[in-house]
């Protein structure tokens, strides 16, 4: 039997600013580790460009101040995103990485993405990536200062696609229906969940 790893891909762009302050990048860093100790990922693939890599310094040093090990390579791993304001760029790397660790890995890793920590475009990437791949999408809601989650106030929300997939399930039926395929349009139509949808 497969062995299943749940496999956290964060996205870590904010605070990208070389002005930024330090303070400022370790209240990001606790909102993480807190985000973190509510999932409990078996491995995390943080999404980062050059300038936000310190972020992910800090949260390490929060692992090592509650004297636990967050070792790289065998607890997460750090990819870099060159453009990060580039749509394409962005979806190609989650992308190479779910093939890597899910399509093409002897080991299953089940996937959960949180786009919440991203620049808008990383976020939309991933979101855009995870709907495309079915994965689990995730985002951190709670009170905001500045931009950032405050440490205390997040839950985990998981995203629910069911509408999106029923309507690429509506147009592919209508596909099949329109040349014919009647059989396969009602086997599609199966699949539908909002049940109103079957109707029409």
């Amino acid at each position: 039997m497969k062995k299943i790893i749940e496999t956290l891909f964060m996205t870590v762009g904010t605070g990208v600013d070389p002005n930024s302050d330090t303070e400022g990048c370790k209240r990001l860093a606790k909102g993480i580790y807190t985000s973190l100790h509510k999932i409990y990922p078996n491995y995390i693939v943080f999404f980062t460009p050059e300038l936000s890599k310190d972020i992910i310094k800090y949260i390490k040093e929060l692992f090592i101040e509650d004297d636990d090990d967050f070792i790289e390579g065998e607890d997460y791993e750090i990819v870099i995103i060159d453009q990060i304001d580039n749509f394409n760029n962005c979806f190609e790397t989650f992308e190479s990485k779910i093939w890597e660790l899910d399509i093409l890995s002897k080991d299953k890793h089940e996937i959960i993405m949180d786009y919440t920590y991203g620049t808008k475009t990383m976020s939309a990437a991933m979101a855009c990536c995870g709907m495309f791949y079915s994965k689990n999408l995730i985002t951190v809601s709670g009170d905001r200062t500045n931009g950032i989650v405050s440490v205390g106030t997040g839950s985990i929300q998981y995203q629910n696609l069911y509408k999106i997939y029923d309507k690429f399930f509506i147009m592919k039926a209508r596909s099949y229906f329109n040349n014919n395929r009647f059989y396969t349009a009602g086997e599609i139509i199966e699949n539908i969940v909002d049940t109103k949808l079957k109707m029409i």
